[in-house]
């Protein structure tokens, strides 16, 4: 998907785009076609995995190899969300991109993004450096 929404014509030759910020992601959506969250979706396997994020981390990986990537994780996140971002950060670091892993405390993957409106909140200061500013 995230691969996905760009050509070879967009900004990722820009010198603009500084990185990404990866947060409490569900980067291989397998596990979940054995819960209630597929009911409505009634992914196979297969299907589940053409949608993950990690059956493309070759492809993010060259696109972002002069990019930083930081991979966040509520400390109250459930274990799969915190599992998984663990595994997507290494799968990023181990072909040749630069990650930070940031376990951010007191928050889980409802209210880690809400925070990110206070300036004094360590994901928005690490968006902040990531861009530069």
């Amino acid at each position: 998907m995230l691969m996905g929404t760009f050509s070879d014509d967009d900004a990722y030759d820009s010198e603009l785009i500084k990185g990404a910020v990866l947060v409490s992601g569900v980067y291989d959506v397998r596990p979940l076609i054995k819960t209630s969250n597929n009911e409505p979706l009634k992914l196979t396997e297969e299907e589940a995995w053409r949608l993950s994020p990690m059956n493309v981390v070759d492809d993010i990986s060259q696109l972002s190899r002069q990019r930083h990537i930081i991979v966040a994780v509520g400390e109250y996140d459930p274990p799969e969300f915190r599992r998984q971002s663990g595994e997507m950060e290494k799968a990023l670091r181990d072909r040749g991109v630069k990650t930070s892993y940031v376990d951010v405390p007191d928050t889980d993957h409802f209210n880690v993004v809400d925070r990110l409106r206070d300036g004094k909140y360590m994901l928005t200061k690490e968006c902040i450096r990531l861009m530069g500013l």
